[in-house]
């Protein structure tokens, strides 16, 4: 079997489509697979380390109210698929699987062009303008949470929860073990993430925060952020003995979950469903500046079954955030309660259920 997978921009498009590549190898090891992405990408980094053919397009972003820009966009865009068609026809393949993202667009386009078989699978609680307008071509539709299927306009028997496709190592997490093997059994150990695009609020926060984790021996702070601050942090926060920060954790990253009594993120799927599969109480940020309000949908699901708070970006510096963290350190019954909601959000073997599905063509 032959199978196109796309999907990028931002690590919530792509960790699905490599989850899902790498389930469909473990069930067919005879597979052949190409995932078709941006240049110079996220996507193009991650399979190559996965050791996946990858080809490379040109992607455009319609992030604009301009109607001329969205014209030259379009016109971009439809020239952009001649390498795709060229390339497809190459490969002649049997399914084409779409994670989201702008760049998904030309490769479903020359996919119906072309006649192919069509799978798509939605991270989100509110489903991408890419996802929802291909969805009536596909053959089915994957959603993360049960309250994403009203928001698709086609019959419900063409779409199936299966949660998000995360990778094997968060699906047995131990967290004392994990507590224990990274040395921090007596501290309480807060996990922040500030390495995306709209990391800047949460990457300034925790900057921010530098007396307050100063002032708490019983705490360790682990912060992932980018390259823009990576250096300031070494330079401003290398006196305090009890927070680190990382540029990248990629390989051991769900150890590091595990170890963990707070996450504080944006609310991107991904990173949600990495939260629940482990079971950890949480603050989340979520992004102004993303389409369809998604982060904030996703972020109010948590909310709403008393796994995580919500935190403004314009507050996340005022004292209220800092009395969150307190509350959480102080009051164990509570943190608890939400890691144990979170947990109850997970569903775990979407990964091998969409493999499953699509191997068989259903």
């Amino acid at each position: 079997m032959k199978i196109i997978i796309s999907g990028g921009g931002i690590g919530g498009h792509v960790y699905p489509a490599i989850s899902i590549v790498e389930a469909i190898l473990d069930r067919d090891s005879s597979t052949q697979v190409l995932y078709i992405g941006a240049s110079d990408s996220i996507e193009q980094k991650v399979a190559k380390k996965s050791d996946i053919d990858f080809f490379s397009v040109k992607s455009y972003s319609f992030y604009s109210k301009n109607i001329f820009h969205k014209v030259i966009l379009s016109i971009k865009l439809f020239l952009s698929s001649f390498s795709i068609i060229s390339k497809m026809k190459n490969f002649d393949p049997d399914v084409i699987i779409g994670t989201g993202g702008y760049i998904m667009c030309p490769v479903m386009i020359v996919a119906l062009l072309l006649r192919k078989k069509i799978f798509l699978h939605e991270q989100n609680v509110v489903p991408g303008t890419t996802t929802r307008f291909f969805s009536k071509f596909a053959t089915k539709v994957f959603v993360s949470y049960s309250e994403s299927v009203d928001k698709f306009n086609i019959p419900r028997s063409r779409i199936e929860i299966t949660g998000n496709p995360i990778r094997s190592s968060f699906c047995n997490v131990n967290r004392r073990s994990e507590k224990a093997k990274l040395g921090y059994e007596d501290k309480f150990v807060i996990l922040s993430f500030g390495e995306s695009a709209d990391g800047k609020s949460i990457n300034d926060f925790v900057l921010h925060a530098k007396e307050y984790i100063e002032s708490n021996s019983n705490l360790e702070w682990i912060h992932i952020t980018n390259d823009v601050y990576y250096d300031r942090y070494c330079n401003d926060m290398k006196d305090l003995k009890n927070f680190k920060v990382y540029k990248c954790l990629d390989d051991n990253i769900s150890s590091y979950y595990g170890a963990s009594d707070l996450i504080i993120s944006r609310s991107e799927a991904m990173t949600l469903s990495q939260i629940s599969s482990v079971g950890v109480a949480s603050i989340l940020v979520s992004s102004s500046v993303v389409s369809n309000d998604y982060q904030y949908q996703n972020a109010l699901l948590y909310k709403n079954e008393g796994a995580a708070f919500i935190v403004e970006d314009s507050k996340l510096k005022s004292s209220s955030t800092y009395d969150i963290i307190d509350k959480l350190i102080d009051d164990d019954k509570l943190r608890n309660t939400m890691a144990n909601n979170s947990k109850n959000l997970a569903l775990l073997g979407a990964s091998y259920i969409i493999a499953d599905r699509v191997l068989l063509g259903e």
